[in-house]
């Protein structure tokens, strides 16, 4: 998700990081830019390397990178997407995350090694994308949390949203409502991106605008995608149906996706918790309050990458495959349905 941060002396703030009694009217003033710059050299080790946050923050950013790209090709090597229109909405997804990333690598690389007119443009840009996509990781996510609840709630429903070419109006609305949300969250709080050096890209607006209620109108997305799953289980246990029992392949398939989802969305929410907390915490240290920023900026990747993640290790086995891997190649160990455990050799 996106969140910026309130700091001390950003606005029309009386105090600031080296001279508490010098007032500040914009937070993008070059005096207070320079600041924080010099703030956050004292934070590098002596040696002039970068700090561990920093390149945590930079490796997650790549691993994440990676994940949605291994889900991605996953799916269109195995042709999931013609099996189901939640592999579709997936990838969609995974695109999007994808290019948010990699423009996001792209960006803070090249401010962190220049400054000048590219390096901003890239940061600002960062900003808006950076905004946009996570909203819409959010708003679809509900999508394929609805989508899998009507797979055995209502048939006809599922057909009518997500059936064929159907499937385009609620992704499209989702992008509508994900950037109209983004612009109007930045825009109205004054929200800008700055580089620490130790910490990377911080986000600091004014508690002014729509950012506050923007963020908790999507917060609405998360706990949707729960009441889904509280609703399914509700409806087949008063239907007193077996779905959730089946031992077909198709419904065990159909329940981990669902379980994964809600895993998904619960970190979500979970995540916006925390933002929350981290708001209303009257912070009268700034170097502590940055250090915090910054495990949630790590922490803050986990429900995005959790479901290709969750999916492609259910999908490939990850138990057999280490079954594999520790076994010795000439012996094998079998467990019968009568639990008779025999060993094979070459």
């Amino acid at each position: 998700m996106s969140f910026s941060f309130f700091l001390p002396g950003y606005m029309s703030q009386t105090t600031n990081l080296e001279k508490p009694h010098c007032p500040r009217v914009r937070c993008y003033d070059e005096d207070y830019l320079e600041e924080l710059a010099a703030y956050n050299n004292a934070r590098l080790s002596g040696d002039g390397k970068l700090t561990a946050a920093f390149i945590l923050n930079y490796v997650v950013s790549l691993l994440n990178l990676l994940i949605q790209l291994f889900c991605i090709q996953y799916i269109l090597k195995r042709k999931y997407f013609k099996k189901s229109t939640f592999f579709s909405i997936l990838i969609i997804l995974s695109i999007t995350i994808s290019f948010r990333v990699l423009f996001y690598i792209l960006a803070i690389t090249t401010t962190a090694v220049i400054t000048n007119s590219i390096s901003v443009f890239l940061t600002k840009s960062s900003l808006y994308i950076d905004y946009c996509s996570n909203f819409f990781s959010l708003a679809i996510t509900f999508l394929m949390s609805l989508n899998r609840c009507f797979c055995f709630v209502s048939k006809n429903w599922n057909s009518k949203i997500f059936d064929g070419k159907n499937v385009i109006v609620p992704i499209v609305l989702s992008a509508a409502v994900s950037v109209s949300g983004a612009v109007t969250c930045i825009l109205t709080s004054n929200i800008i991106r700055v580089l620490y050096p130790g910490l990377g890209y911080i986000d600091m607006g004014s508690d002014t605008g729509f950012k506050v209620l923007i963020n908790r109108i999507f917060f609405v997305f998360p706990i949707s995608s729960v009441i889904c799953y509280v609703v399914l289980f509700y409806v087949l246990r008063k239907q007193n149906r077996q779905v959730l029992t089946k031992s077909t392949n198709r419904n065990k398939g159909e329940q981990k996706v669902f379980v994964q989802l809600l895993i998904t969305t619960v970190l979500y929410g979970t995540m916006s918790i925390l933002y929350e907390v981290l708001n209303l915490i009257n912070w009268s240290d700034t170097a502590l309050q940055l250090t915090f920023i910054s495990i949630f900026s790590v922490l803050n990747y986990l429900p995005e990458i959790s479901l290709p993640l969750l999916l492609v290790c259910n999908s490939v086995q990850i138990r057999k495959k280490v079954s594999s891997w520790i076994a010795p190649k000439g012996e094998r160990t079998i467990v019968t349905e009568h639990g008779i455990t025999t060993t094979t050799s070459p």
